[in-house]
């Protein structure tokens, strides 16, 4: 084999290579009451349950929650969710024994969900100071007036924690002026 043409052809597919992974696909921040407003349902939930599929080929993981209470939508007690991402920027995932707050939207032709803008739409339940929060990833924003505050004893480096009392009065003045959908989802 001759080394001398092989080089070129590798070198070339290194390049491209490159190129494709340093043009990667960037989300864009949403705000809060963007989520909450284009969101099918949206719950504070733990987490049973994550489990595979078994197409071939296709092997998404499904997890299975309880839900604890419903903030917008149908009144679940139970709901599956694709936890798995579906390209790069997507942080969809699921850990057995969590407690989330989810914002889902229904998959076509199932009874499913999947988490709401790429996996941005879900966030752990956390207590601090006797309290419950959530803490919002770093490209959803928080609404001006909304109250965020920052806590010693949340185990994370994002300063942008609400208080779980606080996001459900955002999210009830934000559904305050969208009409009910829930009645699609059955």
């Amino acid at each position: 084999m001759n080394l001398s043409k092989l080089f070129p052809v590798t070198f070339m597919f290194a390049i491209a290579l490159l190129s494709c992974s340093s043009a990667s696909a960037k989300i864009e921040s949403i705000g809060l009451g963007e989520i909450v407003k284009e969101s099918d349902l949206i719950v504070v939930a733990h987490v049973n349950k994550v489990a595979r599929t078994f197409k071939p080929f296709d092997f998404p993981r499904y997890a299975s929650a309880s839900v604890i209470e419903v903030l917008k939508g149908p009144k679940l007690t139970r709901i599956s969710f694709r936890a798995t991402p579906t390209w790069e920027c997507d942080t969809s995932a699921a850990t057995e024994g969590e407690t989330l707050i989810l914002f889902l939207n229904r998959e076509e032709a199932s009874q499913n969900f999947f988490i709401a803008d790429s996996g941005r739409g879900s966030m752990r339940l956390q207590i601090a100071e006797g309290k419950s929060f959530i803490v919002l990833p770093d490209d959803i924003q928080a609404p001006e007036g909304l109250s965020v505050s920052a806590s010693d004893d949340l185990p994370t480096n994002s300063d942008a924690s609400i208080e779980l009392s606080t996001l459900k009065v955002f999210i009830g003045d934000a559904l305050a002026s969208v009409p009910d959908k829930s009645d699609e989802l059955h």
